[in-house]
């Protein structure tokens, strides 16, 4: 087994040294420590695995390759209410199948170049990097409006 240092993420062990499966692409096979300690809909403590799923994450690009994660999910279901779900990874984006450092990192360099660039660097698609870098413009603009000034003068 390899050092949590190759994946740079807390609680992450690597299973195995990164693999180059061609010249632009490290993979690397990991999985995250933490269980979860109770069921997300009701609260309930007892929880049994129920599998393991294996589910591929973009990273930021290393040093002239781009980066994927292979990560080993474990799936629960809860003895109480019977729902099944799969183990929490906080370092994940939620809505797409990357890690919040390249989330970060595309809003990052969608400033700095154009958006088919960062896509091509990265090995995705362009609409995907524009609707996270106009994601991340909504949301700074929407905080700026719903901070009020302090100190209104007429």
């Amino acid at each position: 087994m390899s050092t949590n240092n190759a994946l740079k993420l807390g609680f992450w062990t690597v299973l195995r040294d990164p693999y180059y499966p061609n010249e632009d692409l490290e993979i690397i096979e990991a999985e995250y420590q933490v269980m979860p300690d109770s069921c997300p809909k009701c609260g309930g403590f007892k929880l049994y695995r129920h599998g393991t799923k294996v589910v591929k994450y973009r990273d930021a690009p290393g040093p002239g390759h781009q980066a994927l994660i292979e990560a080993r999910v474990i799936r629960f279901k809860c003895r109480d209410c019977g729902e099944t779900f799969m183990q929490p990874l906080p370092d994940m984006d939620e809505k797409r199948r990357m890690t919040k450092r390249l989330f970060h990192y595309i809003v990052k360099q969608g400033i700095r170049q154009n958006y088919s660039e960062v896509a091509r660097h990265i090995g995705m698609n362009e609409k995907t990097v524009r609707n996270i870098c106009e994601e991340h413009v909504d949301m700074v603009r929407q905080m700026m409006l719903d901070e009020g000034p302090l100190i209104l003068g007429i």
